[in-house]
């Protein structure tokens, strides 16, 4: 069945590079020692010389850029919402992305900027990246080591290499979204010692903005399709009113891009990937990007309190030079697990009920509100 699906794939592809090549441009540049591919899609409104946005669309390990394109379906929304589309093509099919190597993967992207910039005059306050899988990891190594250059990002089916996370330390930081499946069995939900889980991905990029998204909304995905074995739950991360992040996770979801035409796995098919990606990076430019999401207020509270021991066991002490009117407990995905009345400079909350991994906890005082990450051991 499994080689079926790859001889029909290989087969839609040529009929797919037929009905497209009019539209993409493949073309070349020279970089660190290796001549290097990269298909440029052209909305079918696209006028010469007008500044359009900019999306790269990484592929997965194993995958080619021609592939990618005609996976994601990305140029039907690039048509739709008039902006360019660059796929390139890593060597070996691969991504350098924090598992170490040699090849200067994210100096090549710099290099396509500069030069489809020169070429199209794209609009480089809205340059953007997504990728599928070993894609979605390069996306989030351009937010770590090209952060200037790019708006926002998207990863789906990807996460980081536990060994780079620490390297990460990112000029500005950019809004994020992910995409994962919950029987992803190639780059799984809850990790795997080599690639962090996805909340740990997700908590560590609102924490580089400095401030735990308390303020999370989820809704559930209307299940359009009923037959694919699969549901989904949108989460928004907020700060103040600024939108930082958005998460999907699709419950029974494998590792494939939601809304593909091609199913290789179980695919969800109720909402479609490439969409809701440019729906999220739309919101966003260099010139105009999210506030800074951490209050003069929220800093000066952050120094009048202690909450220890972090990691904890059992219980938690918080102690504070203000009076604690109110403290609650949030999981990762912002759901309110627990309130605890105050009104002391001291609390000690016992959390011995809770499983292992992170929490946020919302002080409530006179003076504002502060958050702090928890971590249950």
């Amino acid at each position: 069945m499994l080689m079926k699906k790859i001889i029909l794939l290989l087969l839609s592809i040529s009929i797919f590079n037929n009905c497209i090549a009019q539209q993409t441009i493949t073309d070349t540049l020279y970089h660190n020692g290796f001549t290097r591919n990269f298909n440029v899609f052209l909305p079918v409104n696209y006028v010469e010389g007008e500044s359009l946005p900019l999306v790269f669309n990484f592929h997965g390990l194993g995958s080619n850029m021609t592939q990618q394109q005609f996976y994601s379906e990305m140029d039907t929304v690039a048509n739709e919402q008039n902006f360019i589309v660059c796929y390139p093509d890593g060597i070996d099919n691969a991504w350098n992305s924090g598992f170490g190597g040699s090849v200067d993967d994210v100096g090549f992207t710099d290099k396509m900027i500069g030069y489809i910039h020169e070429k199209y005059n794209i609009d480089l306050s809205r340059v953007y990246s997504c990728g599928m899988s070993n894609g979605g990891y390069m996306s989030y190594s351009l937010s770590c080591e090209l952060s200037e250059r790019f708006a926002a990002i998207a990863s789906v089916t990807g996460s980081m290499a536990i060994g780079y996370m620490p390297t990460c330390n990112p000029e500005r930081i950019l809004p994020f979204m992910q995409i994962h499946g919950t029987n992803d069995n190639t780059v799984q939900y809850n990790g795997d010692g080599i690639s962090a889980s996805i909340d740990d991905v997700v908590s560590f990029w609102t924490e580089k903005w400095m401030c735990a998204p308390i303020d999370i909304t989820f809704t559930d995905v209307a299940d359009i399709d009923i037959t694919d074995e699969t549901t989904a739950t949108n989460y928004k991360y907020f700060c103040d009113a600024d939108l930082i992040g958005e998460l999907y996770v699709v419950e029974g979801g494998a590792h494939t891009w939601p809304g593909a035409s091609f199913e290789i796995d179980v695919t969800n098919n109720d909402f479609e990937a490439s969409e809701v990606i440019w729906e999220f990076f739309n919101q966003f430019s260099t010139e105009n990007p999210p506030t800074p999401l951490v209050g003069l207020n929220d800093n000066v509270l952050a120094n009048k309190f202690v909450v220890q021991p972090n990691p904890f066991t059992n219980n938690v002490t918080v102690e504070g030079h203000i009076t604690i009117n109110n403290l609650e407990v949030y999981n990762i995905n912002g759901r309110l697990l627990k309130i605890i009345p105050s009104n002391e400079l001291q609390t000690t909350i016992d959390l011995s009920d809770l499983q292992p991994g992170l929490y946020y906890l919302k002080l409530t005082t006179a003076e504002g509100n502060f958050t702090k990450t928890l971590i249950k051991k």
